[in-house]
């Protein structure tokens, strides 16, 4: 199983064509890594992988546009990948960095986070996440009902199996069944969902953790293009 397998399989939608997509999908993650030259490596955090390339979090200082080895961290081994820095964002504990591949899928193949990445798609398999786990960052408007009131919300993120949603009024009791909808936008069409409240954060204004149950208009395909379309965005 090559690179673009592997992550197709992680993000659990084979069926998208990824001909036009290779830039937008990315993976969560977290790995332990180094990255530099030689003796002059910092310690960073995978945060995020995709197709060609992926967001670290450097402890330590780098130049942009600066061509590096991402080394696995001391403890393992496995040939390094050639990376270079796109883009560098200070956030608390380092900086967010932007970073893309300068190698072939072959030569990735053979690398150390090949076989991270083959070790994530293994557990994700075990743990059937490979659908649910994949989520995207929103910030737009939704539309949740609870009966017959309908309330207005915004949608944080988004996942084919879920989403976060944050909104005003009567707090929602974890358990509570409502039907969530979102569109539509752009070319996109609208989507209703009925959905089970999974989780109630305690903070102001409240967020809720919602787990898609069944369609009541469109389904799992609509889905993928608000991920499609809010990747796209984030770029």
């Amino acid at each position: 199983m090559g690179l673009v397998q592997i992550i197709k399989s992680l993000a659990g939608i084979e069926e998208w064509d990824f001909s036009d997509r290779r830039g937008t999908l990315r993976i969560p993650c977290d790995l332990e890594a180094r990255l530099g030259k030689a003796d002059d490596v910092v310690p960073v955090r995978v945060v995020d992988i995709g197709l060609r390339g992926l967001r670290v979090l450097v402890l330590g200082k780098v130049r942009k546009r600066a061509v590096l080895e991402l080394m696995p961290p001391q403890e393992k081994t496995g040939p390094s990948v050639t990376c270079r820095i796109e883009w560098k964002k200070q956030v608390e504990g380092g900086f967010l960095t932007g970073v893309s591949f300068r190698e072939s899928e072959e030569t990735l193949a053979k690398s150390w986070l090949f076989e991270e990445l083959r070790a994530i798609g293994a557990e994700a398999i075990k743990t059937e996440q490979r659908r649910t786990g994949i989520r995207v960052i929103c910030n737009t408007d939704c539309m949740i009902r609870v009966g017959h009131n309908r309330r207005e919300a915004t949608l944080i993120d988004l996942g084919l199996g879920g989403a976060l949603i944050e909104c005003d009024g009567e707090p929602l009791e974890e358990g509570l069944s409502l039907k969530f909808s979102l569109g539509p936008m752009d070319e996109l069409a609208r989507v209703y969902v009925n959905a089970e409240v999974v989780i109630a954060y305690d903070r102001e204004p409240a967020r809720y953790g919602l787990k898609f149950e069944t369609f009541t208009l469109g389904g799992v395909t609509d889905l993928e293009r608000y991920l499609t379309y809010f990747y796209a965005k984030s770029l």
